[in-house]
């Protein structure tokens, strides 16, 4: 199931909601339902906050597809247009702090995640996880 939302952190909300209800509807256990949550807050605070600061004014975008394997297996795959960002390879800089970019969220993406992949592709980054319980 695919949906896309503005990206900005306002969306959050919005985002959660539709998370919830479509992990809902195919009866997705309670701690699946949190990974997935964790995850997309994480993802969709980084691409609102600075996937697109370089293309101001643009139509900022995130793509949001949601594959149910079954109720204990999940993936989700995050796009956007934004600036290329590949979270796998992404570490925090000598010196700085753990709340800089790419810092505890990243490090949380990676350990709800029971895989996590990126690639660059038709001018799009695309994250994708599969979240397990």
């Amino acid at each position: 199931m695919k949906k896309i939302f503005k990206a900005d952190y306002a969306e959050l909300q919005t985002i959660h909601e539709y998370v919830k209800k479509t992990l809902a509807e195919y009866h997705v256990n309670e701690e699946l339902i949190f990974k997935a949550l964790v995850f997309s807050e994480e993802i969709t605070t980084n691409i609102s906050q600075y996937a697109y600061s370089e293309r101001a004014g643009t139509e900022n975008f995130i793509e949001i597809d949601i594959r149910i394997i079954d109720k204990d297996r999940i993936v989700m795959e995050f796009a956007d247009s934004g600036a290329p960002f590949d979270p796998l390879t992404h570490h925090k800089p000598e010196g700085g702090s753990e709340t800089e970019m790419g810092g505890l969220g990243l490090m949380l993406v990676k350990q709800v995640a029971h895989k996590l992949e990126w690639k660059r592709e038709d001018n799009q980054n695309i994250t994708t996880a599969t979240l397990v319980s």
